[in-house]
């Protein structure tokens, strides 16, 4: 397969700076690069509902990109999802995605890969998204609605975006501005579970 990095703005995959062959090994060299979600205690990685939606938008953008190239990541978990700190060379706030050898072509998969990879990508981002759901209900709706739908009825990485961006479009920029509240969501509908930013949990 030809290289895709670099062909398509959507291409949010880390980029193989690299390859170092050594006795019967082959290295990759990668960026640096650092999970996505992993912040101090008391500390909120993001500072408006604008920056969460926009980290969710690009998930489902390198998603979708990967699904119409015929690849499936295949091992999507908050460990593999990251934002570039490339020190002095950062495109700040960036995020990508991290292949450690599980990701497969579409042809060689004997099942629908594509759909599992919504799936966890959704159920990784819920956690991270839905700290908004008290002033953006329709995020609520959205994750629930992935997460119950079956096979057949499961939206792709592209719809997902769509929907993404049309809750996004009809918010005001004061909404957009609003800082989240808490630090994660951990289930509980209303907000009974969520964790608060001032690290009081």
């Amino acid at each position: 397969m030809p290289s895709l990095q670099g062909a398509d703005p959507r291409n949010h995959t880390l980029p193989v700076l690299e390859y170092l062959t050594l006795d019967d090994f082959v290295f990759a060299v990668l960026p640096r690069w650092h999970c996505a979600f992993e912040c101090e205690t008391d500390a909120i990685p993001f500072k408006s509902a604008s920056e969460i939606l926009h980290m969710a938008e690009t998930f489902y953008e390198g998603l979708q990109f990967l699904h119409e190239n015929r690849i499936s990541h295949g091992d999507i978990s908050e460990g593999n999802i990251m934002t570039n700190v490339l020190l002095g060379r950062a495109n700040y706030g960036v995020p990508d995605m991290r292949d450690s050898g599980l990701s497969m072509d579409f042809l060689k998969a004997p099942a629908t890969p594509s759909k599992d990879d919504v799936r966890c990508l959704t159920n990784v981002l819920q956690r991270w998204v839905r700290v908004l759901e008290s002033n953006i209900p329709e995020l609520g709706v959205f994750f629930d609605e992935i997460l119950t739908s079956d096979d057949n009825h499961l939206p792709s990485a592209q719809d997902c975006l769509c929907t993404l961006r049309q809750i996004r479009s009809g918010l005001t920029p004061s909404e957009l501005a609003q800082p989240p509240k808490f630090v994660f969501w951990c289930g509980g509908g209303s907000g009974s579970d969520i964790k608060p930013a001032d690290g009081d949990y």
